[in-house]
């Protein structure tokens, strides 16, 4: 076996490397920093179960979306920590308390994003926030399989290809299964961002301890990038030195995600998790998203029951096209590939971190520079006159 599927369409998902019975398929990075499986011909039997794993090969069924509702967790210490509204945090303590166990993504020691099984609250700490960063699975499919085998309740928590990884590798959707996929529009790499991790320590002369890429100390709505230094100084990152979240923006995001099947109103998983940019604006919103407010569409009815057993939060039903005027593309089709996504990660082989901020990931225009040195409470301020100033 030479091939499992294209590499253009290869997502990551790890489905190949989990299901090879002689552990022949291994994922290592490429040029640009992102996981593609590679194979043991020494190993490899020829049995071509990898192959028939992959959901790129076998694509997995969609569901048209269902009912579409705002979410804000009534816990507000959980809600603070959140990216968003606190939605993945209500479903996991639900399944946590119950005796089951949940998947996510979090930081290890080195600040690699990888996926991890939480078996109790303390464990779910650290998959809470959003990482845009690829995260390794590992060999988490095949704890997955053992936990459903052993007949507890699993929330598996990812992006919608990591999703079908997992269907593809499980073979089917067991009932004490439970899958939320994000709405996502392109995964940028591990590769560069531990460039940028790099760049940062020596930066500020102290290694990194903890990263925020949705920090909420200036209010939910403002990507607004967080480190804490060993020394435990919490530094808010702007102009160069936050310039990494732009990556996914400007299309510096793997080779899959321009075909991806999964940004689409069909969804792969029971619901579909996100922020609800804009509520409030289209139609009379009764909470207060300041915050942060989730997204929540359930797909499938077994995703419908399990919502309905989430009690402690603010929970209305609103429109699907709502929740599309936030969205750019995540609900529609995927991103296009720029064309400087090469020149990019060809650069990102030999540049610095802040060379090749400078070159791909600044806003040249006015408006750009202003947003990258007005302090961000003052740009709050222009922004609330410019809004009021339109009514």
């Amino acid at each position: 076996m030479t091939i499992i599927c294209s590499a253009d369409y290869c997502t990551g998902c790890s489905a190949c490397a989990n299901s090879c019975p002689v552990d022949a398929v291994s994922m290592k990075p490429n040029s640009e920093g992102f996981l593609y499986p590679h194979i043991d011909q020494a190993l490899c039997m020829e049995c071509g179960i990898c192959q028939n794993t992959c959901p790129v090969n076998h694509p997995i069924s969609k569901h048209e979306p269902g009912q579409v509702y705002a979410f804000i967790s009534h816990n507000k210490e959980k809600l603070w920590k959140s990216a968003s509204g606190g939605a993945f945090f209500e479903f996991a303590s639900t399944v946590l308390a119950k005796g089951g166990v949940a998947y996510g993504a979090r930081y290890d020691d080195n600040l690699y994003v990888i996926h991890d099984r939480a078996a109790n609250i303390d464990d779910l700490n650290p998959l809470l926030s959003t990482k845009y960063v690829q995260s390794d699975l590992k060999s988490v499919f095949k704890q997955v399989k053992a936990d459903l085998a052993e007949g507890k309740t699993v929330l598996f928590s990812g992006t919608g290809c990591q999703v079908a990884g997992l269907y593809g590798f499980l073979g089917e959707d067991p009932q004490n299964l439970v899958t939320v996929d994000l709405l996502c529009k392109g995964v940028p790499s591990p590769g560069v961002f531990k460039k940028y991790i790099e760049y940062l320590t020596e930066k500020y002369g102290d290694s990194i301890s903890a990263f925020d890429f949705r920090s909420k100390k200036f209010g939910w709505g403002r990507l607004v990038c967080t480190v804490t230094t060993a020394s435990g100084e919490t530094i808010v990152l702007n102009r160069i030195n936050g310039s990494f979240i732009k990556t996914a923006g400007a299309g510096f995001v793997r080779k899959s995600c321009f075909h991806c099947p999964y940004t689409s109103r069909e969804r792969i998983s029971d619901i579909t998790l996100g922020d609800f940019w804009h509520i409030g604006e289209k139609e009379a919103f009764q909470g207060d998203p300041s915050q942060g407010c989730s997204a929540v569409i359930c797909n499938t009815n077994k995703g419908q029951v399990f919502f309905e057993s989430i009690t402690d939060a603010i929970i209305i039903e609103r429109k699907l096209s709502e929740l599309e005027y936030g969205q750019s593309s995540s609900l529609s089709h995927p991103i296009k590939e720029p064309e400087s996504r090469s020149r990019f990660f060809k650069d990102a082989e030999t540049m610095g971190y802040h060379d090749l901020a400078l070159k791909y990931l600044t806003d040249k225009t006015v408006k750009g520079i202003l947003k990258d040195y007005l302090p961000i409470p003052i740009q709050n301020k222009l922004k609330k006159l410019i809004s009021y100033t339109n009514r």
